[in-house]
């Protein structure tokens, strides 16, 4: 069976960013900004010596949900997988209908015009 092109082209090969570089995986972060930046100070990351993979799971529960985002959308050498939250609010975001309960917090915190824009969406 041949593999569907369309999710191959979606796969992104870390291997030459990784190459040198010490790698951090963190996940379930919840919008919990503060204890990612204490995880990251007890590491002593970098962009420049580091890299960065989160697992998903950025938004929903804590406090500085924008802020989380923010960080994981401008800093350089960070890459982030989608989890089902991500993937259920970018369906929302699409116009789709979704329960929303889930996003109540993300919605409240990052405000429609930020999630709608387009650098977000992308």
């Amino acid at each position: 069976m041949k593999p569907n092109r369309g999710v191959i082209d979606q796969i992104l090969d870390l291997r030459m960013q990784c190459r040198g570089k010490k790698v951090a995986i963190i996940g379930d972060i919840h919008g919990c900004y503060d204890e990612l930046s204490e995880l990251l100070d007890a590491i002593d990351w970098s962009p420049q010596s580091h890299i960065l993979i989160l697992t998903g799971d950025l938004i929903d529960r804590g406090p500085k949900i924008k802020e989380t985002l923010m960080f994981a959308m401008n800093t350089p050498s960070v890459y982030s997988l989608m989890s089902n939250l991500e993937q259920k609010l970018l369906r929302y975001l699409r116009g789709h209908h979704v329960q929303t309960s889930a996003l109540v917090k993300t919605i409240d915190q990052c405000r429609e015009a930020f999630l709608r824009h387009q650098s977000f969406l992308k």
